[in-house]
């Protein structure tokens, strides 16, 4: 299958499933220098779901959930039969993994709820107005301004800012997905889930 075709019945999946998730896709973080297949955040949870399709080489994967990690509060990996063996051989017990094929999706092993989260990480995805209320001073970076976030709070804190600042991002792609969708996900549905806006690096004053 196509990557697209292994998102749309990942998505089917979930909101079959997990009624209260709210959905993104292509969501990045990190300052933008990484970039998740599919997520999905509910009470202030957030999860990651990395698509490898049959044709996908999985050499990048450990670094890729290492990321996940100091981010997400669960990960899986979503995986064709073709290549579910590849996929076992690079991630530990630890990573959730679910199977799809042309018929449906299976969940093969749930994800343990990681907590050991990085608070500049965390702090990367807030946004200049969510930024300058937590930290009053110009002239620097975003990076610089989310250093100083890091050094202020502590990591509960970060966490909480950050999951809301997610979940209210996330909110109106997904609603306006929901209406517009018909009996069945298409490409473009999926592309509706992608409109969240992306933080960059930029300079305030």
């Amino acid at each position: 299958m196509k990557e697209y075709e292994v998102k749309i019945k990942l998505t089917e999946y979930l909101l079959a499933n997990i009624k209260k998730n709210i959905i993104g896709s292509e969501f990045r973080f990190d300052f933008g220098a990484r970039r998740a297949d599919i997520i999905t955040i509910c009470d202030g949870i957030a999860t990651a779901f990395e698509i490898k399709t049959s044709g996908d080489n999985v050499t990048r994967l450990p670094q890729q959930i290492y990321g996940y990690k100091k981010y997400f509060d669960f990960c899986f990996i979503v995986c064709e039969p073709g290549n579910i063996d590849n996929v076992r051989k690079v991630i530990s017990k630890e990573i959730g993994l679910i199977m799809v094929d042309d018929m449906q999706v299976t969940l093969i092993r749930k994800s343990k709820q990681f907590k050991a989260h990085d608070k500049l990480i965390l702090a990367s995805t807030l946004n200049i107005k969510e930024i300058r209320s937590l930290v009053k001073i110009g002239k620097l970076s975003k990076m610089e301004l989310c250093q100083k976030i890091s050094e202020t709070f502590n990591l509960k804190k970060i966490r909480s800012i950050s999951r809301y600042s997610l979940e209210k991002r996330m909110k109106a792609p997904f609603e306006t997905f929901i209406n517009e969708k018909g009996d069945s996900i298409t490409r473009d549905d999926l592309m509706t889930l992608n409109r969240m806006p992306s933080h960059r690096l930029t300079f305030t004053s």
